[in-house]
């Protein structure tokens, strides 16, 4: 029971980190370099690897896009 507590309370940081890293982006405070660096270890965390997954993809297309 105890460690249902400690992944609820890991995804909803996991979740809020994820929230607050998109929104630097936005905002062009954040490269999408270092986003796909704290994503990775986003992924980590159970429940979000989807949706980690497909924030890596974006990120990295974006990425490609910037470098062309």
């Amino acid at each position: 029971m105890a460690s249902a507590d400690v992944n609820d309370e890991l995804r909803q940081l996991g979740s809020d980190l994820i929230c607050h890293l998109l929104a630097m982006h936005a905002d062009g405070r954040l490269n999408p370099q270092i986003l796909l660096l704290a994503l990775q270890s986003l992924e980590l965390v159970p429940g979000l690897e989807d949706a980690v997954s497909k924030l890596r993809a974006t990120a990295a297309r974006e990425q490609a896009q910037a470098s062309e």
